[in-house]
């Protein structure tokens, strides 16, 4: 039971250190991707967009992991 806090205070370390962390990739890509599959007729990007679904321009400036941007789709 005594090894539970220090391995729960690891694991927020080791997270908060991860999430800081910028994440790979091409913007362009997801530029082009977001655009092909029509993201745009319900997502936002900076107020240009839809607006039945969330803004990913307000969402970008956060520490989302992908995993966690995935979780939330």
């Amino acid at each position: 039971m005594r090894h539970i806090l220090p391995a729960a205070l690891l694991t927020l370390a080791l997270h908060s250190a991860f999430a800081a962390l910028p994440i790979p990739g091409d913007p362009s890509r997801g530029a082009q991707v977001f655009k092909d599959q029509k993201c745009a007729a319900c997502h936002a990007v900076d107020g240009e967009g839809g607006n039945s679904a969330p803004d990913l321009g307000k969402r970008s400036g956060r520490a989302y992991t992908p995993t966690a941007m995935a979780s939330a789709m």
